[in-house]
């Protein structure tokens, strides 16, 4: 079959590669969509390094993907060749202090398919028949390929409790940033200001839901969000950029005494953070990391609800396309942030 393998920092290629045998316990994937995830981005440019983040060699990377089964596990029951579906990408031992819990993502053994396990970047996934989820058919195979962002976007919204009377400030419209932007439009939120750099990503916030949208190269934000909010500033703040950003004192600032902060954006290297104003203002710093359950339920299976009951929607979020081979141009229109572009789906 043919796949993306990564050999170092910028050298991916694609090669024709034996897939392994199938498990008892496993199904086959023939992948039909596969996003490129920012933390895919990250590793790809060697800002965060590969080995560190528990990649083998030559790896095969994506965790955001769908597609149909074409094989089925000598074990595996209540799934069928044909069946499309979507793919819960993480990995953990379900037996542990954490697995038990529901916060698998602090298990020892936690990875996901496209680190340490073969990823969607490839024609064929063998996956856990656990990890399977049937793909509602009022719903296409690039909209549950989005699962994963949208399910770190709800995360985050959970972490700080949104509420239907909060006034919400989100930093940074990319794929996770306009995730979490839905689900914070989904569970009402009162008010969401939208800041970025990019007027295309601004007008997509605004058609995914956003009240406002501004742009911080052209206006001051907090300036902008405390005269909308009596001077006082947002209730809840979620920053989407993350890695090298110096987002953290906005984040702070945009807050207003007693709010919240909520960090979604994946950060490649360490941030200060003026704690002194965080005391002066009690303001609550949270981090949110990947999902878990909530209330008792597995956040994947709350958000692939959501979407197939229109509660939120993704789709406007895919903004490119390419077939697996071209994957470099792909990182080159990412890269360069032009053509408007937010996400883009790889089509094996």
């Amino acid at each position: 079959m043919k796949a993306v393998r990564l050999y170092g920092p910028n050298d991916l290629r694609v090669e024709d590669v034996e897939l392994a045998p199938l498990k008892a316990d496993e199904v086959r994937v023939k992948v039909e969509a596969a996003g490129i995830c920012g933390s895919d981005l990250h590793i790809f440019s060697g800002r965060l390094d590969a080995k560190s983040a528990g990649l083998p060699e030559k790896a095969i990377m994506g965790h955001e993907f769908s597609g149909v089964i074409s094989h089925i596990g000598a074990d595996v029951s209540g799934l069928h060749v044909g069946d499309s579906v979507a793919v819960h990408p993480q990995i953990f031992c379900g037996k542990c202090y954490y697995c038990r819990k529901g916060q698998f993502i602090f298990c020892r053994e936690w990875t996901a398919l496209g680190y340490r396990y073969p990823g969607g970047f490839a024609e064929y996934v063998n996956v856990r028949a656990s990890n399977i989820r049937i793909k509602p058919s009022n719903l296409s195979f690039e909209e549950v390929a989005l699962l994963d962002p949208l399910t770190c976007g709800l995360h985050g919204v959970h972490r700080a409790n949104v509420a239907p009377s909060d006034i919400v400030a989100l930093i940074g419209c990319g794929p996770i940033g306009l995730a979490t932007l839905t689900c914070a439009k989904a569970v009402g939120a009162k008010r969401i200001y939208a800041i970025d750099f990019i007027d295309e990503r601004l007008k997509l916030a605004k058609d995914m839901g956003a009240d406002e949208c501004i742009n911080a190269k052209k206006e001051d934000p907090v300036a902008r969000v405390k005269s909308f909010t009596q001077n006082e500033g947002a209730d809840v703040v979620l920053e989407a950029v993350g890695g090298s950003a110096d987002t953290i004192p906005l984040s702070m600032t945009l807050a207003r005494s007693g709010g919240k902060v909520v960090y979604l954006g994946w950060f490649t290297e360490p941030k200060p953070v003026d704690l002194r104003l965080a005391q002066q203002k009690e303001v609550q710093l949270i981090p949110s990391w990947v999902w878990g359950f909530w209330n008792g339920t597995d956040e994947f299976e709350i958000s692939l609800d959501m979407l197939s009951t229109g509660k939120v929607n993704v789709k406007k979020m895919v903004t490119h396309r390419f077939p697996l081979e071209d994957i470099t141009k792909a990182l080159e229109v990412i890269y360069r942030k032009g053509d408007g572009v937010v996400k883009v789906i790889l089509n094996p």
